[in-house]
């Protein structure tokens, strides 16, 4: 970005159906952080927590059970709001 923070973008333009995934145990955000920008964003379809405490935000690539877990929600969810 040429600078320490990233530009200001508005969110409130994104108007693809959006799907976020959060989890409990993530050290890079917050439950509070993801909230609002769920509340920023004008199409969210689904908020899901991970079903596992214990789920990290680097979970999503190296977690064991992350193909049950996130994968098949994000696989369906593209099915079913695939519009190409």
């Amino acid at each position: 970005y040429g600078s320490r923070e990233p530009p200001v973008y508005n969110i409130s333009s994104v108007t693809v159906p959006i799907m976020t995934m959060w989890g409990e145990n993530d050290h890079f955000t917050t439950r509070q952080d993801v909230k609002k920008v769920v509340n920023d964003l004008p199409n969210v379809i689904e908020d899901k927590r991970i079903d596992w405490d214990a789920w990290t935000h680097l979970d999503y690539l190296y977690g064991k059970d992350a193909d049950i877990l996130v994968y098949d929600h994000v696989l369906k969810f593209l099915a079913k709001y695939n519009t190409v």
